[in-house]
């Protein structure tokens, strides 16, 4: 038996289809994790980072962060917010450089195969940005509370991440769980509850991938 690692309920498990993976289903918080068989090593995850195609030229993909800018960050930030950090920025931080260059917002990165200095983590932000990360984390608690280390107090988090489907076979078949970089999987519940361990208040989610926080 697999306890959830999010509220320590049991789990039952369930197949993917194509490729084949053993995941585990907590009933109670909805979060849904990889086995560990299924895990890439640390040079396989990175290699499927560098095949992504998000540039500053990709027209599509810069609207659609500023589209999770407009709706999941900015109507909740304090007028005086301009210091942010973009956690898991990826090889080429996009979200900062529209950030800085578009919303006037002074940027700091972390990323830990891009952009690992720690140091950014020691200091504290107005609000942190975290796109298309935290479903690539086997601790989401403890991703939780760097961030609530790393904010001011009211210091907002918006993340964004595809809440997976309440059908289990239309989970088996889905496209998010064939990332093979991809090791867990939330619902807006799983994340209301990893916010209350980890000390931030839900202000806002649309259901389908965005959630944000104020540190409490």
């Amino acid at each position: 038996m697999n306890p959830c690692k999010i509220c320590g309920h049991p789990t039952t498990d369930i197949l993917t289809h194509k490729p084949v993976q053993r995941c585990h289903i907590c009933d109670f918080c909805g979060y849904i994790f990889k086995d560990s068989v299924h895990q890439l090593s640390e040079s396989e995850e990175k290699a499927v980072y560098l095949n992504h195609q998000n540039s500053r030229e990709n027209i599509g993909y810069v609207r659609f962060l500023k589209e999770f800018i407009d709706q999941a960050l900015c109507p909740f930030l304090p007028i005086h917010a301009r210091r942010g950090l973009d956690y898991g920025s990826g090889p080429t931080p996009v979200l900062r450089s529209i950030l800085e260059e578009e919303y006037r917002m002074t940027m700091a990165i972390y990323d830990p195969f891009f952009a690992s200095s720690t140091d950014v983590l020691d200091h504290t932000y107005d609000f942190i940005v975290s796109t298309e990360v935290i479903e690539h984390v086997n601790d989401p608690i403890r991703v939780f509370e760097c961030f609530n280390h790393a904010l001011e107090r009211g210091g907002i988090l918006a993340i964004m991440t595809l809440f997976h489907p309440r059908d289990m076979e239309e989970f088996r078949r889905w496209w998010y769980v064939r990332d093979l970089s991809h090791v867990g999987f939330f619902i807006p519940k799983t994340l209301e509850w990893i916010a209350d361990q980890a000390g931030f208040e839900v202000l806002h989610t649309d259901c389908y991938r965005t959630m944000t926080f104020r540190k409490k």
